[in-house]
């Protein structure tokens, strides 16, 4: 579930968690940030984060990421 980040191709997407230390509903809680490689059916977390350190993951975050990612999977 989520909402695709614009300019992915619907492969970048992100998901709201709720924060039970924080009573801000899912707009004060966590980030996750998942890859979805559909060709394979498989899910990679990229970064989870608290909202309230970081409100954006830039498009070079996400591109460092993958880069990273792509690195591990060989």
């Amino acid at each position: 579930s989520g909402d695709p980040i614009p300019g992915w191709n619907k492969e970048i997407w992100k998901v709201r968690v709720a924060s039970s230390d924080v009573k801000k509903g899912k707009r004060g809680g966590y980030r996750l940030i998942y890859f979805w490689k559909a060709g394979e059916m498989k899910i990679y977390l990229l970064v989870a984060y608290f909202k309230g350190e970081k409100a954006e993951i830039t498009k070079k975050e996400i591109e460092t990421l993958l880069k990273k990612l792509n690195e591990e999977l060989g």
